[in-house]
């Protein structure tokens, strides 16, 4: 029996945790369960202790950003020998095959690395973010099976999919390692999925296998569009083949948002103008 361990990573989630820790409890693929709590300041902490007692929680007193709070979450499973991981953001939740629909296929196909689902809005609709995704790689059939009506396969390769729902194998996290710290937020599964495909691994999206992403309105966030920025200065000086003088003109155009962030700002010496394999892995 394969080891399993779902990594939910929390900020100020009570209005959806209790509706995500309960689907993956109810799935009928049994996982071990690791909440990694980035500083709450409501009651997701409190709430998971009363309702879910069994649940592993890894609290931290401050937001560590998303990649950094699951690399605790990975590191915590792999020390427990788990043979795959799943990451589920706690504002969604999954249908009750579909971790095992996810693992099958995954056990089908081990040149892959991730696999995601088709993420559904509350409505039962495909989420835009999902796709864009398709339209933007234009390098498999999912799009025109869609709009031709014909008879989906169970999974398509693709280039990059969001991280709200991943099935990452354990191959694929020793090779390729954790996430990258340097994205607090945004960015950190673009990132992944370009070393990911650097490590010969492919991607893969199962349109016949669902969750629920509750992405609701919310609510207009400098702080937000600031890292977004950051990030995308990031993903640009790593991965894009531009002169020392470009590289000072990005660097020059978004210090003002890196201000705000120091710790980003002097992490950016660690940037590679050309990313080798031998730069590839992220130790956790």
């Amino acid at each position: 029996m394969k080891i399993i361990f779902t990594i939910i990573v929390t900020y100020n989630g009570e209005q959806w945790i209790l509706n995500c820790l309960n689907s993956v409890i109810n799935s009928s693929f049994k996982t071990e369960i690791v909440i990694v709590d980035n500083g709450s300041f409501d009651k997701t902490v409190n709430l998971v202790k009363e309702k879910f007692p069994s649940v592993k929680i890894i609290e931290n007193k401050i937001n560590l950003g998303f990649g950094r709070a699951n690399n605790l979450g990975l590191q915590y499973a792999i020390e427990r020998n788990a043979d795959y991981f799943f990451l589920l953001n706690q504002d969604a939740w999954i249908e009750f095959d579909t971790i095992e629909k996810l693992v099958n296929v995954l056990q089908s196909n081990t040149n892959f690395g991730i696999l995601a689902p088709i993420r559904k809005v509350n409505n039962c609709e495909i989420e835009d973010n999902i796709l864009r995704n398709i339209v933007d790689d234009g390098e498999n059939n999912l799009l025109s099976d869609f709009i031709l009506n014909n008879e989906v396969n169970d999974l398509y390769e693709i280039s990059f999919i969001g991280a709200a729902a991943w099935l990452i194998s354990y191959k694929c996290v020793k090779l390729v390692g954790g996430f990258d710290p340097i994205f607090f937020h945004y960015g950190e599964d673009n990132d992944y999925c370009k070393r990911v495909k650097m490590a010969k691994l492919q991607i893969g999206i199962c349109p016949k296998i669902a969750i629920f992403h509750d992405k609701g309105l919310r609510s207009p966030d400098r702080t937000r569009s600031m890292r977004l920025r950051f990030a995308k200065l990031i993903f640009i000086l790593r991965y894009k083949n531009i002169s020392r003088i470009m590289f000072m003109y990005y660097y020059l155009q978004y210090f003002y948002y890196g201000i705000f962030y120091s710790d980003l700002v002097l992490n950016t010496k660690k940037l590679k103008f050309n990313l080798g394999l031998k730069t590839l892995r992220i130790e956790i």
